[in-house]
């Protein structure tokens, strides 16, 4: 349901906030939206994720955001870690 680096956790949707990620529900890690991007909670690692398309990749201290909508006829984005360069076609 999620993939942990040494810097960063991958995951589709997002997390919940004071919730170890071990203990993470599948329903928050697939579906969250507005709790988990509007929140400024340090999970430890910057959190990479998508499912809510955004115009724009959204950076942040504790989160990056790339969906831009490519399922909408958007932007397909992704970044390239650690430099933080972005791609998008």
């Amino acid at each position: 349901m999620y993939y942990e680096t040494d810097g960063y956790i991958f995951v589709h949707a997002g997390l919940k906030k004071n919730v170890p990620l071990e203990e993470q529900q599948p329903e928050d890690l697939l579906w969250i939206r507005k709790k988990f991007i509007q929140s400024n909670y340090d999970f430890g690692k910057v959190v990479v994720f998508g499912h809510t398309p955004l115009l724009e990749p959204l950076l942040q201290p504790n989160k990056i955001g790339i969906d831009t909508g490519a399922v909408y006829g958007n932007k397909l984005t992704c970044v390239r870690l650690p430099e933080l360069v972005f791609y998008t076609v």
